[in-house]
């Protein structure tokens, strides 16, 4: 497990971290998009999980100081992540995938909003969707609207938190039993000592692309999930929920709509 770039000497305020698989299609915009952002005390840390198409060499041609690059053999999103919080230097963590991208005030938004109310653990934003030419963008929610729901599903799109480091330590990081929706997992844990706020802006694009693990895995990321729940809703309501996440990726939007109404 090497780092390519060279360390950056004063400990910066956010570390940014990625872990890529296979990433070359949409990297370089990922990473461009951190890159560019308004708020730059940060570092960049990239975790290459293995990665065997033309990743390694796409990362390798940035010159950025803020870069970071780890390569490592494959362990998964879930262990690759957690070694990276553990190199990272900065007091909060900013999380984007390496088919995502951000928007160039992101940081310099998460940060203000941190600031701004210290007790915030975590600070997520609304994300606009690119799946298959359909555009769309996900919904605002309070904090009061997110401890409610968090029981039921995951309001808060991944590659758009920004985390209090110590806090999310005090919790055991992300659990390495799960492979696909360990961040759900994290949330919830987190949201028991902590407030976690989504902002009414739209601050990271997400491209959900066929080899997407939402596409890949959506079987199991609705088992993890109704592991996940069980125990802080009434077993019946799980059973639906866990019914809706595998039909929602099978059968057309009507229907959809009406086993919803079951749930809700």
């Amino acid at each position: 497990m090497q780092n390519l770039f060279s360390p950056m000497h004063k400990p910066p305020l956010v570390s940014v971290l990625m872990s890529v698989y296979n990433g070359q299609d949409f990297i370089a915009k990922a990473i461009d998009s951190i890159l560019c952002q308004t708020f730059t005390d940060f570092e960049f840390l990239i975790i290459n999980d293995g990665s065997t198409d033309l990743t390694d060499s796409i990362v390798k041609s940035y010159q950025d100081p803020r870069i970071c690059y780890f390569k490592k053999k494959n362990t998964g999103l879930t262990s690759s992540l957690n070694y990276g919080i553990r190199l990272s230097k900065g007091k909060f963590i900013a999380r984007i995938d390496a088919d995502d991208f951000s928007y160039p005030k992101r940081l310099e938004l998460q940060v203000q909003a941190i600031r701004q109310n210290p007790k915030i653990g975590l600070v997520a934003s609304r994300a606009r969707l690119f799946d298959n030419g359909h555009e769309s963008i996900t919904p605002f929610y309070t904090k009061e609207q997110i401890m409610q729901m968090i029981k039921f599903q995951n309001p808060i799109v991944h590659s758009s938190v920004m985390i209090s480091k110590e806090l999310f330590k005090s919790v055991g990081f992300y659990n390495e039993i799960y492979q696909t929706t360990q961040d759900y997992d994290a949330w919830i844990r987190l949201s028991e000592i902590s407030k976690l706020i989504i902002l009414d802006q739209i601050l990271v694009g997400r491209i959900i692309s066929v080899g997407s693990i939402s596409r890949k895995r959506y079987i199991l990321q609705a088992k993890n999930s109704f592991r996940i729940r069980r125990g802080s809703i009434p077993l019946t309501k799980n059973i639906y929920l866990l019914i809706y996440q595998v039909l929602a990726n099978m059968i057309p939007r009507p229907w959809i709509r009406i086993i919803k109404k079951m749930i809700t």
